[in-house]
């Protein structure tokens, strides 16, 4: 019989991270960062998903995340900054 559970090492190769990364995902979600699927807690403390909410959770994240470097997000700052000046609008340096 075949089963369409995977544990926490069958979903870190699905997604070709480590499995320290999905428990980090895991902690993420509970602190509603994150919105990696429930995991099945019926086998004694194993975390266990269906495959299918995995898949579908991996296609619909695909459709909704971007990716923002730390160099994007200071040349936003950096822009965001110079537009304020030219209105005349003095932003404080950070402390």
């Amino acid at each position: 019989m075949t089963t369409d559970l995977m544990n926490i090492k069958q979903v870190a190769e699905y997604f070709q991270v480590s499995e320290s990364t999905i428990r980090r995902r895991l902690r993420e979600r509970k602190t509603g960062d994150c919105t990696f699927p429930v995991p099945i807690f019926g086998f004694g403390r194993v975390a266990r998903w269906h495959k299918s909410d995995i898949e579908s959770w991996n296609e619909i994240e695909a459709e909704i995340v971007t990716v923002e470097t730390a160099t994007q997000r200071n040349r936003k700052v950096e822009l965001a900054q110079k537009g304020l000046a030219e209105l005349g609008i003095k932003i404080p340096k950070p402390k």
